[in-house]
């Protein structure tokens, strides 16, 4: 029931009573900030989130910084320690986000991608480009239930079931100069603007299901203990090595061109079903093979 104002030299606390017509004074509270009186008042936010009692403010000065009932309460300053999981390891906070079911409080950043902080936990995770995120400049939020849409870069961005997906130009989306807020919800639609224009999608199109890929080998090497490199034949969805053989390296390629560059690999260890990640990388690497028989 509060507007929160940013000023070049504090906030101003206007609560609602001033809009249903009861103009006065006690209806708007400014938060001044001074260097030697008053230095724990924000100067100014970039943006601000209030969960239950206690209110997040980032700005370009102080990072992301936690206040409890009003601005003059300060209780601590997120600033990156050197501990990644305790503190913010970034200095330029941008956008805040609150998911209630999650209970976590997304904070955009620019150059450093995407932090969820978990508050029941006081943790913070961080999410970037190698995540699958398009830049690790983020802009503007849009919570919908499923999922989570961010602008970065050169295209929107989206979190569904814990995995990042995008949308770019390869799915008809053009490239503008977003506005500060671009991510809009309009019926069913979601509204992207830009200085140049609008442009609408359907969140139904989202849903629906990519075509069927699969992945294929199209080179496996073997590389003995003095580099000596020899092609591998791959014969009834088998390869056999001798015990000379100390690395493998398969090159993989998908059938499907569409977003290959999101495509990410796994290698799984029957044996022990070890879960090998290899990120974005086409070509997987199996070193210190055992001389007995190993089934991948």
């Amino acid at each position: 029931n509060k507007l929160y104002v940013s000023h070049d030299n504090g906030v101003f606390e206007i609560s609602n009573e001033v809009f249903d017509g009861d103009i006065n004074e006690s209806g708007i509270v400014f938060y001044d900030f001074n260097e030697l009186l008053n230095s724990s008042v924000p100067r100014g936010f970039v943006d601000i989130e209030k969960i239950g009692s206690f209110i997040y403010v980032t700005n370009k000065q102080s990072g992301l910084s936690l206040y409890e009932n009003d601005l003059n309460s300060f209780v601590k300053n997120f600033k990156y320690n050197g501990d990644a999981t305790k503190t913010l390891a970034s200095s330029t906070p941008t956008k805040l986000l609150y998911n209630k079911d999650e209970n976590v409080l997304y904070v955009g950043t620019i150059g450093s991608g995407l932090f969820k902080y978990n508050i029941e936990n006081d943790i913070f995770s961080n999410l970037n480009v190698e995540d699958g995120m398009l830049s690790n400049n983020v802009y503007d939020f849009l919570q919908i239930p499923g999922k989570l849409f961010f602008q970065s870069g050169t295209g929107i961005n989206f979190i569904e079931n814990n995995l990042i997906k995008n949308i770019t130009l390869e799915d008809g989306l053009f490239p503008v100069t977003f506005h500060n807020n671009s991510l809009h919800l309009v019926n069913k639609d979601i509204l992207i603007s830009g200085k140049e224009y609008l442009q609408t999608f359907d969140l139904e199109s989202i849903n629906s299901n990519s075509d069927d890929f699969s992945i294929n080998t199209f080179n496996i090497l073997g590389i003995d203990e003095l580099n000596n490199k020899n092609i591998i034949p791959f014969v009834d969805n088998k390869i056999e090595i001798n015990y000379q053989t100390k690395t493998i390296l398969f090159d993989l390629y998908s059938n499907n061109t569409y977003k290959s560059n999101q495509l990410k690999y796994f290698v799984e260890k029957v044996d022990d079903e070890e879960v090998i990640r290899n990120g974005y990388n086409n070509q997987v690497q199996l070193s210190g093979l055992p001389y007995y028989t190993s089934n991948l």
